[in-house]
């Protein structure tokens, strides 16, 4: 899926909400224009065909299993029993918005034999690629997949309130590569002070440092494929000068994790290795392009 045509699909499903989400917008809005500002201003150096699924900054959430684990389950089936085929049939003509959404959440339930134990992926919403969320032990993060043989070119960060991440106790990861069983990922991480997400006159401390995104890029040794994940979360509540928000609220929809990125980058290998994770991104954005079309069609 390019750039523009997950631009369309926002643009369809703008306004459709099938779980129950009051007050969203005045809640994060400030911080999803954040995230659009951002991906605007990213750039994606391509070395080879890439199909890029991009989730947007919604609802995500990932586990840290730091040092990555052993994380068996190599070499999955071609997908999970009873999937849809990519291609819409004509079977998939009677069934509504809620129906899709379930059926994609079967698709990533499927993909919980490559996680560590007590983690999952949900789909809170449609398009359910911009609107996944791996949970676990230790919180939840956003999360953007996309695949191919694309490198990340990493400005340095030009918002005076985005930083580069520096090694702490409580978030250990660090920018740069690292050699897993089958390859290489290369790990870019940026901290965001609360001003990036809200504005200074609603602050009692603009400075503080409330956001940090981890984007992992994964290349195999023998292959040419690529894989890429975006993850980002709160990492600590945001301090507010007068007329607290709902801090729990926030946590929800954008994610919350002390110790930052939740899947190392060890446990994305293994899971990125398996011939269900390309099927499931696939049939994911085949599900995604079927709700579009029922969502212009006015269907419920």
């Amino acid at each position: 899926m390019s750039e523009h045509d997950t631009e369309d699909l926002r643009v369809l499903f703008d306004g459709v909400t099938i779980g129950d989400a009051p007050g969203s917008r005045d809640l994060v809005g400030p911080a999803v224009a954040w995230g659009g500002r951002r991906r605007r201003r990213d750039r994606w150096l391509t070395v080879g065909a890439a199909a890029s699924l991009v989730v947007a900054v919604a609802a995500g959430a990932v586990a840290l299993a730091p040092g990555g684990g052993s994380g068996s389950g190599r070499g999955g089936g071609a997908g999970p029993a009873g999937a849809p085929p990519t291609h819409t049939p004509s079977g998939r003509s009677a069934m509504g918005l809620r129906d899709i959404l379930g059926q994609e959440q079967g698709l990533l339930d499927s993909l919980g034999t490559y996680l560590p134990e007590g983690y999952r992926f949900s789909c809170s919403d449609l398009p359910c690629l911009a609107h996944v969320t791996l949970s676990g032990p230790q919180g939840t993060s956003l999360v953007e997949w996309g695949t191919g043989t694309d490198l990340f070119q990493a400005a340095p960060p030009s918002d005076p309130g985005e930083h580069d991440h520096q090694r702490t106790d409580a978030i250990p990861l660090t920018s740069g590569p690292f050699r897993v069983e089958h390859g290489t990922v290369t790990v870019w991480m940026t901290d965001d002070e609360a001003q990036v997400l809200y504005g200074s006159d609603l602050l009692a401390d603009p400075h503080q440092i409330v956001y940090v995104k981890a984007q992992y890029t994964y290349k195999p040794s023998a292959s040419s494929a690529g894989y890429r994940m975006m993850q980002s979360q709160l990492v600590q509540d945001i301090s507010w000068k007068s007329d607290p928000r709902d801090n729990a609220r926030l946590r929800e929809l954008m994610g919350f994790s002390q110790t930052g990125p939740l899947l190392s980058p060890n446990w994305f290998a293994v899971l990125a290795d398996q011939p269900t994770f390309q099927y499931v991104l696939d049939q994911l954005k085949g599900w995604d392009q079927q709700a579009a079309e029922l969502k212009q069609r006015g269907a419920a």
